[in-house]
């Protein structure tokens, strides 16, 4: 007759150690638990990557506060955000690129029944974000699309960052993957 316990857990993707969990309070969720942990970690220097869920101002705030930086993932949750750099994404696109400042990394590979390909832009340009200063701290926009053949089916995905630390490409596509190393 018990219930689940629901807990928030910091993973150090580099080490692959679990550095802290915090349980969340019944009937609530992993917004009021994430300040919590952030706030027994040493994470001076870190890069924390949180999940859409995270994506929060005050949690930007609280990462900043203890010197690391975020990379937070960006879905409905934030909607007007998510709006913003959907379309400054597709406009960087539709120009082809040309004059736009950003950088650039893919990589591809098999394994686990499935082939990847995997591209990410990071650009610096915030202007097409009406709520930047809201942000503490932001730096950048990030898109990653997986493009995922399994069993002769292909997917695509495409989803959205924002990070308070001028990351490069490579930098971003490597942080948002190794929050999935877990």
């Amino acid at each position: 007759g018990r219930k689940a316990l629901h807990v928030v857990s910091a993973w150090s993707a580099r080490n692959r150690l679990c550095l802290g969990q915090v349980a969340c309070a019944e009937k609530s969720n992993e917004i009021t638990a994430i300040p919590k942990l952030l706030r027994v970690l040493a994470l001076e220097g870190a890069l924390v990557t949180i999940d859409a869920m995270g994506c929060q101002k005050e949690i930007a705030r609280t990462i900043l506060g203890r010197k690391a930086d975020y990379l937070l993932a960006v879905k409905g949750n934030q909607e007007r955000l998510h709006d913003d750099i959907r379309a400054y994404a597709v406009a960087a696109l539709e120009a082809g690129y040309e004059g736009i400042d950003h950088t650039f990394h893919e990589t591809s590979g098999k394994g686990h029944g499935r082939i990847e390909y995997r591209c990410c832009r990071v650009f610096p340009d915030l202007s097409g974000i009406r709520d930047r200063a809201d942000w503490p701290g932001l730096a950048c926009i990030v898109e990653v699309t997986t493009d995922r053949t399994i069993g002769g089916k292909g997917s695509s995905e495409t989803r959205y960052y924002i990070s308070s630390r001028l990351l490069s490409a490579r930098q971003a596509l490597e942080a948002s993957r190794g929050h999935w190393g877990v």
